[in-house]
C-alpha cells in the first residue's frame, strides 16, 4: 500500500491512516497483515470514509483472528459476528465507564474493530487511553509489585444497571450464567506486540487479589455488591438482640409476671425465637432458590418494620403474650433471611472472596449480637422504655430496609422449583439431599457443633461468674465482650491465614486451639481465688483474671477460624440451584444442636451432678472427639492442615505465574522433584485440587501416605517391576483427565540427588497421547538444601526454617507439541539457577 499515509494523532497512542480502501484489500493477505502491524504499533488506528457492508466488515475482522460475539448485543442480519452499539438522546448507553472490551471473558479478544455509522459533526464521547503507556510510566518497584497480581472481572458487575431493571435479571440470566467471574493477570502481555499493559477497568474489574482492595475485609466493605448485604444483616441481627434482651429484662425486672414463673418465661422467649427455624427453614430455603433474592430481602425488611411497630405496641400495652408473639415473628423473619444471606454471597463474590466475605458476615453477626444485647439492657433500664424501644427498633429496621435497596440483583437459581409446603417432609427430604455430599453435610454438623458449644458456654457465663469469680453483672458483660470480639477477630483472621482461598487446613487448627483453650479455662476458673464480690475493674486486677479472659478470647478466636471455612465450603461445594435449601438445612440442624446443648447442660448439671467447670471440661473433651470424627470422615481437612502447617513453618512459598494453571478442565502439571514434600508444597500453592502421580515408594511413606490417599494420588510402579500395575495406573490417569481433574507428575521419576534436574521420562508423552490435555511446566525453586531434600543426607538436622522458595509456572504446552525433551527444557528455564 504505497499510496497510504500514516500520521500519529496522540502522544501515547493513535494514528490516522489515509489513502486506503478497506474493501479493496479484503482479499490481500499482505495488505491486511500490514494493517495489522499498524494497529499493533499505534494501538488505535482511525481510517475515515469507509463504506462497507456488514458482511465485508465481518470478513475484515476475520483477518485478525477468530471473531467473538458479545453476549449482550444483537447481531446484524446476515453478519452474525457484527453487533450494534447505539447511544441516542432517547436511549443513552448505560456503559459509560472506561474499559477494555470483554475482559469478563476467560479468553478476551486481542483486537476490537468498530465501524462508525453516525458520526457527530464535532465532539464525541468515545475516548481512548493507553494501558501500555500507563504501565511503562510506572517505577521499577511498582512494576515488580503489580506483575504477579491477579484481578477479578465479572460480566454481571459491568451490566448491573441492566440487571437491576424490571425483567433485567430474567433477560440476562443466561448471559450471566455463561460468563462467570474470571481472573486475569493485572499486567497482561499482548500476544503479538509483547508489550505489557495494565489490565483492569472500573466497569468489569471487581477486585485485585492479594491487595487492600482484594477480598480483604475493608476492601469488600467499600463495594456495593457486599456492603449493602453486610449492613442489612448487621442491622437485622442488632435489632433482634435489642428487642430480645429488652424483653427478657422486662420479664425479670418489670414486674409483669409472677417471680416464680420468671425462669419459665425467659426460656419460653428463647424457645419461641428458635422455633421458627424448625417450622419454616425448609420453606425459606425453597423460596430463596425459586425467586430473585434481592427483592425477597426487601420484602423481609419491610416485614421487620411492621414487626417492630407491633413490638412497640406490645411493650406499651405491657402485654406479655404479645411480646412473646413479637419474638416469634422476629424468629420467622430471621429464618427467611438466613438462606438468602448465605446464598447471595457466592452469587455476588468471586470464589477467592468467599472466605473474606463469610469472615465479615460472621464478624458482623457476633458484634451486632454483643451490641444489641448491651443496648437492649440499657434501653430496658429506662423509665420510658416503650417509646425508646419502639423508636429504636423501628428506626433501625427502616435503615436496614434502605440498605437492602442497594443489594444487587441475584437471579433465581431454580425458578421452576415446585415448593413443598409440608415442613416435616420438606425438611427431611432436604436433609437427605444434603447428606449426599459428605464433606458438605459434615461441615454442617461441624458448624452446628460450634453453635452448640458456643450457646452452652455463653449460657453458663452468668452463673460461672457468680459462683467461681464472685463477679457482678459488669464482669459478665466483660467476658461476653471478650468472647464476641475474639470470634470476630478470628473470623477476620481467616482471610489472611487462607491466602484468598478456601483453606480447610485452618479448620483443624481452630478445633485444636478451641479445645486447648477450653481445657485451660477449666483449670483457670477452678484455681481462681475470689475474696470478695467485684465488678469489672476489680476483677481485672485480681490474680488469674487475665488468664481467664485470655482463655475466653482464645475459645472465641479459634472458634472463628473453625467455622468460617466451613461456611465457605458449603457455599462452593453445593450445587447452585439448591444452595439456599442446603443452607436452610444448616439452619435447622444448628437450631436442633443448640436446643440439644441446652438439654445436655440441664442433664449434666441437674442429673449427673457436674459442676459448671466440670461441664465445660466435659464439653471441650467432647469437642476433641467430634473433631477427630469429622476429620477422619473427611481426611481432606487433615491433609490441608499438614500442607498449611508445612507452608507456614518450614517454608515461605512465593507463587509466580500460577495463573497459567487452567481454572477448570483436565490438565497436567509437570515439575522438577527436589524433596519428599514437593507434592504438599504444590498442593498448597495451586488453588485447584491436584491429584498427584507419584512413585509408589514415596506414596507409601508413613504419615504422608494418609495425606496422599486423602488427596486422591495415583501411585505408579515401573513397567518392568509390575507391568499390570503400570498399565492400571495409566488407565486411572486417563479417566481422571477425561473427567476434568488436574493431575501432576514428576517426570524425573525420583528425587534429585545433586540438585540438578534429571532426564524426564517418556511416561508424560504416553499420558497426553492417550488423553490430549494442556501440559503446564512448573518449577520448584530454592528447595535444594532444605530439610526434606537429599542435600547433606536425608532428614539432616533442620537448619532452615521458613525458607523462601518459589513455585513458578510457565505457559501451557498444547498436547500436540509435548515431548519429554521440550518439557524438561521449559522446567529448567523456569527454575533457572535457583535450585
Amino acid at each position: 500500500m504505497k499510496s497510504v499515509s500514516i500520521r500519529k494523532v496522540g502522544g501515547a497512542l493513535g494514528a490516522l491512516v489515509e489513502g486506503v480502501d478497506l474493501v479493496q484489500i479484503l482479499d490481500s493477505a499482505e495488505s491486511v497483515a500490514e494493517l495489522r502491524q499498524w494497529v499493533i504499533e499505534h494501538q488505535v488506528v482511525f481510517i475515515r470514509d469507509q463504506h462497507m457492508t456488514p458482511a465485508q466488515f465481518q470478513q475484515l475482522a476475520e483477518h485478525f483472528g477468530e471473531v467473538m460475539d458479545h453476549p449482550a448485543y444483537g447481531a446484524v442480519a446476515g453478519a452474525p459476528a457484527v453487533q450494534v452499539l447505539e447511544s441516542t438522546a432517547d436511549a443513552p448507553s448505560k456503559i459509560e465507564l472506561w474499559h477494555s472490551d470483554m475482559t469478563f471473558s476467560a479468553s478476551p479478544p486481542s483486537f476490537t474493530l468498530l465501524h462508525g455509522q453516525i458520526i457527530p459533526a464535532y465532539g464525541g464521547d468515545t475516548l481512548w487511553a493507553s494501558s501500555l503507556a500507563a504501565y511503562d510510566s510506572l517505577s521499577a518497584p511498582m512494576k515488580e509489585f503489580l506483575d504477579p497480581l491477579m484481578a477479578g472481572h465479572d460480566f454481571a458487575h459491568g451490566f448491573k444497571e441492566s440487571l437491576a431493571e424490571p425483567g433485567g435479571a430474567q433477560r440476562l440470566a443466561d448471559m450471566v450464567a455463561a460468563n462467570p467471574p474470571v481472573l486475569h493477570p493485572l499486567v497482561r502481555t499482548h500476544p503479538e506486540s509483547r508489550r505489557k499493559g495494565i489490565y483492569v477497568n472500573p466497569l468489569f474489574t471487581t477486585h485485585i487479589e492479594g491487595t487492600f482492595m482484594s477480598t480483604s475485609q475493608f476492601g469488600l466493605l467499600k463495594q456495593r455488591r457486599f456492603a449493602a448485604l453486610f449492613w442489612t444483616q448487621f442491622l437485622g441481627a442488632f435489632n433482634d438482640n435489642v428487642f430480645k434482651q429488652a424483653l427478657v429484662l422486662i420479664f425479670v425486672f418489670g414486674g409483669l409476671i409472677n417471680a416464680d414463673t420468671t425462669d419459665v418465661f425467659v426460656n419460653l422467649a428463647a424457645g419461641l425465637f428458635i422455633l421458627p427455624f424448625f417450622l419454616f427453614s425448609a420453606t425459606a430455603g425453597q423460596i430463596a432458590d425459586k425467586f430473585e433474592k434481592s427483592q425477597l430481602v426487601r420484602i423481609i425488611k419491610v416485614a421487620e418494620i411492621v414487626i417492630a411497630l407491633f413490638g412497640g405496641v406490645a411493650v406499651y400495652l405491657q402485654n406479655v403474650y404479645a411480646m412473646l408473639a413479637v419474638l416469634f415473628l422476629l424468629g420467622v423473619q430471621s429464618t427467611f433471611f438466613g438462606p438468602l444471606k448465605f446464598s447471595i454471597l457466592p452469587q455476588q463474590l468471586d470464589k477467592s472472596e468467599l472466605v473474606g466475605g463469610n469472615a465479615q458476615i460472621e464478624m458482623g453477626t457476633f458484634v451486632s449480637i454483643l451490641l444489641g444485647t448491651i443496648v437492649g439492657g440499657v434501653v430496658a433500664a429506662q423509665n420510658d422504655v416503650d417509646l425508646l424501644l419502639t423508636v429504636m427498633v423501628v428506626g433501625v429496621a427502616a435503615v436496614g430496609y434502605l440498605c437492602s435497596r442497594f443489594i444487587p440483583v441475584c437471579p433465581a437459581t431454580d425458578p421452576t422449583l415446585k415448593i413443598r409446603w409440608n415442613p416435616v417432609s420438606a425438611t427431611w427430604s432436604m436433609i437427605q439431599a444434603a447428606r449426599g455430599n459428605k464433606s458438605v453435610f459434615l461441615s454442617i454438623l461441624g458448624i452446628s457443633w460450634f453453635w452448640l458449644l458456643g450457646s452452652l458456654l455463653l449460657a453458663q457465663i452468668p452463673n460461672l461468674t457468680r459462683v467461681y469469680l464472685n463477679g457482678g453483672t459488669t464482669v459478665v458483660t466483660l467476658i461476653l465482650a471478650v468472647f464476641t470480639i475474639a470470634v470476630a477477630v478470628g473470623s477476620l483472621a481467616c482471610e489472611r491465614l487462607s491466602s484468598n482461598r478456601i483453606e480447610l487446613g485452618i479448620v483443624p487448627l481452630g478445633a485444636l486451639g478451641l479445645s486447648l483453650a477450653g481445657i485451660d479455662l477449666y483449670f483457670s476458673i477452678t484455681g481462681f481465688a475470689a475474696l470478695q464480690p467485684s465488678e469489672w475493674l476489680a476483677f481485672i486486677a485480681a490474680p488469674g483474671a487475665v488468664r481467664i479472659l485470655f482463655d475466653m478470647a482464645m475459645i472465641g478466636f479459634f472458634g472463628g477460624l473453625f467455622i468460617v471455612p466451613l461456611y465457605a465450603l458449603i457455599q462452593t461445594r453445593t450445587e447452585e440451584a439448591r444452595r439456599a435449601r442446603v443452607i436452610a438445612v444448616n439452619n435447622v440442624i444448628n437450631a436442633f444442636f443448640m436446643v440439644f446443648g441446652a438439654g445436655l447442660a440441664i442433664l449434666m448439671l441437674s442429673v449427673v451432678g457436674l459442676s459448671i467447670a466440670e461441664l465445660l471440661l466435659t464439653v471441650m473433651l467432647m469437642n476433641i472427639a467430634v473433631s477427630i470424627f469429622i476429620f477422619h470422615q473427611v481426611p481432606e481437612f487433615a491433609m490441608r492442615f499438614i500442607i498449611w502447617l508445612l507452608s507456614h513453618t518450614m517454608y515461605r512459598v512465593v507463587p509466580e505465574g500460577l495463573e497459567q494453571v487452567p481454572e477448570e478442565g483436565g490438565a497436567l502439571l509437570v515439575c522438577n522433584h527436589v524433596t519428599y514434600v514437593d507434592a504438599l508444597l504444590l498442593a498448597g500453592a495451586v488453588k485447584r485440587p491436584i491429584r498427584f502421580i507419584m512413585f509408589k515408594p514415596i506414596y507409601d511413606l508413613p504419615v504422608l501416605n494418609f495425606v496422599f490417599r486423602a488427596g486422591g494420588a495415583i501411585p505408579i510402579q515401573g513397567a518392568k517391576e509390575n507391568p499390570a500395575a503400570f498399565d492400571a495406573a495409566f488407565e486411572e490417569i486417563a479417566e481422571a483427565l477425561a473427567s476434568g481433574d488436574l493431575l501432576c507428575i514428576f517426570p524425573e521419576g525420583a528425587l534429585t540427588r545433586d540438585g540438578e534436574i534429571a532426564t524426564f521420562r517418556r511416561g508424560v508423552e504416553r499420558i497426553v497421547s492417550e488423553t490430549p490435555v494442556p501440559v503446564v511446566p512448573m518449577a520448584l525453586r530454592g528447595l535444594w538444601g532444605s530439610f526434606f531434600s537429599h542435600s547433606g543426607g536425608v532428614f539432616k538436622n533442620p537448619s532452615r526454617f521458613w525458607s523462601r522458595i518459589s513455585v513458578r509456572a510457565g505457559q501451557p504446552v498444547p498436547a500436540a507439541e509435548v515431548t519429554a525433551e521440550r518439557l524438561q527444557q521449559d522446567v529448567e528455564r523456569l527454575r533457572g539457577q535457583f535450585a
